[in-house]
């Protein structure tokens, strides 16, 4: 079971709070009672599951991390919640949901602290656009192809990826350098022309993001573990399929099964990304 599947099973199993549960457990928390502060926390994380549903659509391969941030946004409403003002918890707990998730999108996408709403739609509107459209056609859908869907100019798009590609991740992945068989080589394929210079720094920037942000936490795992990457950027020695298999305690064709999705997104987002950066050049 995926970890999105466990913590919607945990919150579907959580008891619902009355208005006058969390009036009281608020003025617990004013007087330091750690446990009532823990309950509120642990009785409202269907909150964040519901902004994720209804507001982040576009980002469903985000969910987990999404769910992370929006965790941090409840916690903090937890923490500034005045029962005394009248407003009820889940509206003023979604706000703050909702400003942490729209924050880390805008570190992991544009290295900004802060995301214009106006953009945000833009992204989420593109993200959702881009699944539709790779469901449909069993391939990743060209830049054209996602115009079109959206209903919006061919440089709209571009200025989306644009953005995209030049943010920051947290994720550092130097030890993507030449390496013998490294994961830049292989979800190059032709995608990395030697004539074209200053291409191939630009997507290998691209690459460490797509690894740190758009694969699932497994995916991440093996893939790191197969090749050898560190989070800190530092060189490892690479696991053989079996290897991986006895860490995480599953079984080789499992982590064949993984590797081989993981480095299916990769390709698949590596050849829109170096479409973009063809047309901004």
């Amino acid at each position: 079971m995926t970890a999105t599947a466990l913590r919607e099973r945990s919150v579907g199993s959580t008891v619902r709070l009355t208005r006058e549960d969390e009036v009281e457990l608020a003025k617990r928390i004013e007087r330091d009672d750690k446990a009532a502060r823990e309950q509120l926390i642990m009785a409202n994380q269907g909150l964040i599951w519901h902004v994720l549903r209804t507001e982040f659509r576009g980002f469903i391969y985000l969910w987990d991390d999404l769910f992370q941030e929006g965790q941090v946004g409840l916690i903090k409403a937890v923490d500034r919640f005045d029962w005394r003002r009248g407003c009820k918890f889940s509206s003023y707990a979604v706000w703050w949901i909702r400003r942490e998730i729209q924050l880390a999108l805008g570190r992991w996408w544009t290295g900004a602290a802060r995301i214009p709403e106006s953009r945000l739609k833009e992204l989420r509107a593109f993200n959702l656009a881009t699944q539709k459209l790779a469901d449909r056609l069993s391939r990743p859908p060209t830049p054209e192809e996602i115009a079109g869907e959206l209903g919006v100019p061919l440089d709209n798009v571009y200025d989306l990826l644009k953005m995209m590609v030049a943010g920051r991740r947290l994720v550092s992945l130097e030890a993507l350098e030449e390496r013998g068989r490294s994961v830049m080589h292989l979800v190059a394929d032709e995608s990395l022309p030697d004539a074209e210079e200053g291409l191939e720094p630009r997507l290998r920037h691209s690459l460490r993001r797509v690894i740190g942000v758009s694969l699932t936490e497994k995916q991440r795992q093996v893939i790191c573990l197969r090749y050898g990457l560190d989070l800190d950027g530092e060189p490892l020695r690479p696991l053989s399929q079996r290897e991986i298999a006895q860490q995480m305690d599953i079984t080789p064709q499992a982590v064949s099964r993984i590797e081989e999705r993981a480095l299916a997104r990769i390709r698949a987002e590596m050849d829109l990304i170096t479409q973009s950066l063809r047309r901004i050049d």
